[in-house]
């Protein structure tokens, strides 16, 4: 095995986050099939709003559109974090966006300032992935019951531990670092914090403050060049557009070549072409 391949320090993770006012159960697993699974099987056994799921290998990750998401033993960090919200849920991007501007802030604390979010739900370094998000949710009778947000980060990655498909398109936190080991303990308990102090910034009808802060990690989200398809529009449209940055709901809006704007949820394709 790898000499830098090692399991998460379960103690150490709990000690970590035994202060939080928003963690209220720390689950560690060795080896899982997706952290989001877990999340959602303690929630139907009645776990309490701010469990945590926290892996040290995922077997069948995944990300949004169906995706795969590369999980690696001892590499990377997949977590998952069990939301029931106080009020109404307006529109499920906006846990998307929260969590995505969490793991954004996690990473500058660690050093590594120059990540950018990409909407809704993934972070880049120097146009290669870093991070991404996958917020699922349940409804009963109209109400949603439970958010379970999902992360994956590439932590202590060299190049070579990408697959070839991978290799020119993912980046880690350790090769932004210059090589430096990164400790996955705190960057979970970093994230996991953060995602809890927006949590209650969206709870108390924060939005606006929570998209400002969000857009400022975000660049790309206002004048960039983007191809869109899928579910928006007609059926297997495609277009290109310009972004102009997020609505109310925390969907993307985007000005077509005739100057109408409209907005895109996460249920559509959208490819980030070059300026």
């Amino acid at each position: 095995m790898n000499a830098k391949v090692q399991g998460l320090d379960g103690n150490r993770l709990h000690r970590l986050l035994s202060d939080s006012s928003f963690v209220r159960r720390v689950e560690v697993r060795e080896s899982t099939g997706s952290t989001n699974d877990d999340a959602r099987r303690l929630s139907r056994e009645g776990a309490p709003s701010g469990t945590v799921v926290v892996a040290n290998h995922q077997r069948s990750g995944r990300g949004r559109l169906g995706r795969s998401w590369h999980s690696p033993p001892g590499l990377g960090l997949y977590l998952s974090v069990l939301i029931r919200p106080l009020r109404p849920v307006e529109a499920p991007t906006r846990w998307t966006l929260a969590s995505a501007l969490a793991a954004c802030e996690a990473c500058g604390a660690l050093g590594c300032e120059s990540v950018v979010i990409e909407w809704p739900n993934d972070l880049y370094h120097d146009g290669r992935k870093l991070a991404g998000t996958l917020t699922e949710l349940r409804s009963l009778g109209g109400s949603v019951e439970e958010v379970i947000v999902g992360t994956g980060f590439n932590v202590n990655h060299s190049a070579e531990d990408f697959p070839a498909v991978l290799e020119n398109r993912a980046t880690s936190l350790a090769i932004v670092l210059d090589g430096r080991p990164v400790d996955r303990e705190r960057l979970a308990s970093l994230y996991v914090e953060r995602l809890g102090a927006l949590v209650a910034l969206v709870e108390r009808g924060g939005w606006d403050d929570l998209v400002a802060e969000w857009s400022r990690h975000a660049p790309s989200a206002v004048g960039a060049r983007v191809a869109v398809s899928g579910p928006h529009g007609h059926e297997g449209e495609r277009y290109e557009a310009l972004t102009r940055g997020v609505d109310a709901g925390g969907a993307l809006r985007v000005e077509r070549p005739d100057g109408t704007i409209v907005s895109i949820h996460s249920n559509a394709s959208v490819t980030w072409l070059e300026a």
